[in-house]
């Protein structure tokens, strides 16, 4: 009954009173882990997302770190519920059918839940050996994962906020599986389709190991380039949001072969390449100049925002060397950026990300 779905604000203002009292903490770990057990995907008792919108609550409600422990132990069953009602709603969408507004805040907040397993408990999603049944034998729980965000973000039907949270949540996974410089491979090669063939170092091997570790049935990287416009734009969201700023801000070096003779100047010469500044940042550029509408124009600025944030935080952690020959933001790349903030001054719909 405590963690009976309707009733988050109930079981929040209770486990805050009881877990003053220590004595109670096993007892409410115990009616977490019978919630997992008895409504989890191997069940099927409850309702769609029922054990990870509990998962969420508690993990965002403060000073309740003791059930950290009981969160990492019913991690598979809480992700599993995740994977199986994310995956009924994409059967729903398949089928024509529109989601709630409702529906999609729940597959919002089941994606949201999702990242912070992601995030706090990699390990558990590349565990070898999970038994009962929880997960076909010819997958992994990881692979569903991947599996169901890239269907979300690959269609038309879901919310902003739930691509938001799925380009979030799918950065996350393939932190769990790949190193930082694999990261940035793969993301310079898959997502904005850079020729990684053209860096010092063995880096094409490198990015085709690096989409090979991903475990996804079918052509990860042309999924990753033919997402719609707004699922794109969300999946950068996602990498600004979750990668690393090391891992935006590295340097990859260009062999000089592929200079014509010039290195550094403005002319898209350049002796290295980062994620920041040479692939998100034209991206965003692009996007902002030359918007479908005044709908997308929004999200694209707001994205355009975060982007500058992270670059301003970069130089001012130094993150960024600033004792390198490398002009991070070329005069005419700067251009196009003060044309898109003055252009979009008067705009009523930018009045949130000014």
């Amino acid at each position: 009954v405590l963690f009976r779905s309707n009733s988050l604000p109930l079981h929040r203002t209770l486990l805050s009173a009881l877990s003053k009292n220590k004595k109670f903490w096993d007892l409410i770990g115990g009616c977490f882990r019978l919630l997992c057990e008895e409504y989890g995907a191997l069940c099927g008792k409850g309702r769609r997302f029922c054990v990870s919108r509990v998962a969420l609550s508690m993990m965002s409600t403060p000073k309740l770190g003791y059930l950290v422990d009981v969160v990492e132990e019913c991690c598979i069953m809480v992700a599993l519920d995740i994977v199986r009602g994310l995956n009924s709603v994409v059967v729903e969408t398949n089928g024509w059918a529109r989601p709630s507004p409702l529906v999609m805040e729940q597959c919002q907040e089941a994606l949201s839940c999702l990242y912070y397993l992601l995030q706090r408990f990699p390990s558990k999603f590349t565990a070898v050996g999970i038994e009962n049944g929880l997960i076909p034998t010819d997958s992994t729980l990881l692979e569903m994962v991947v599996t169901v965000i890239l269907c979300i973000l690959k269609s038309c039907a879901f919310s902003r906020d739930c691509f938001v949270a799925a380009g979030v949540s799918f950065c996350a996974a393939l932190q769990v599986l790949l190193s930082p410089h694999e990261l940035g491979f793969l993301i310079l090669g898959a997502v904005f389709e850079q020729n990684v063939s053209s860096f010092v170092g063995n880096c094409d091997n490198a990015y085709k190991n690096a989409a090979a570790k991903v475990p996804y049935k079918g052509d990860l990287c042309f999924e990753l380039r033919n997402f719609p416009p707004l699922s794109r734009l969300c999946l950068i969201r996602g990498i600004l949001t979750a990668v690393s700023r090391t891992v935006l801000n590295f340097q990859f070096d260009l062999h000089k072969d592929e200079l014509n003779g010039s290195c550094g100047d403005e002319n898209d010469r350049r002796c290295v390449r980062t994620i920041l500044y040479d692939a998100i940042l034209p991206v965003l550029c692009k996007y902002c100049e030359n918007p479908t509408d005044s709908h997308f124009n929004f999200h694209a600025l707001t994205v355009m925002q975060i982007c500058l944030q992270q670059i301003k935080t970069s130089i001012l952690g130094e993150v960024f060397d600033l004792t390198s020959n490398f002009n991070p933001i070329p005069e005419d790349l700067g251009a196009r950026i003060i044309r898109i903030v003055w252009n979009n001054l008067e705009d009523p719909l930018s009045q949130t990300v000014k």
